[in-house]
C-alpha cells in the first residue's frame, strides 16, 4: 500500500525513524501509473520498505531540495535517511 507524505516535517520524521523507505515524486499524480514505476514499486514491496508518494503540495520543495526534473515522476529509495536509488521514469 502507498501512503501519502503530506509535509516537509512529516517527511523527516520517517527519514529519521524508519531510514528506509520509497518515495515517489510527481507533479502528475496520474503518471505514476507507468510499467517502469509499477515494476520498481514490485521490487520494493518484495524488500518490505515501506512506499510513500509526496502530497502535490510537496512536490516543489522536494525537487528542489532533491535537483528532480520537474517533467517527470521520480522514485527516490532511501537508506538510513539517506538517497540510494533516484530513478527517473
Amino acid at each position: 500500500m502507498i501512503k501519502t507524505v503530506t509535509s516537509s516535517l512529516e517527511l523527516e520524521d520517517l527519514l529519521k525513524t524508519k531510514g528506509d523507505l520509497a518515495l515517489i515524486v510527481s507533479g502528475n499524480q496520474c503518471s505514476i501509473a507507468s510499467l517502469e514505476l509499477g515494476n520498481l514499486i514490485s521490487r520494493i514491496q518484495e524488500d518490505n520498505l515501506p512506499i510513500y508518494q509526496a502530497d502535490i503540495f510537496q512536490v516543489p520543495r522536494l525537487i528542489s531540495l532533491f535537483d528532480l526534473e520537474p517533467t517527470v515522476s521520480t522514485f527516490l529509495q532511501f537508506r538510513g535517511g539517506q538517497v540510494i536509488l533516484k530513478k527517473e521514469v
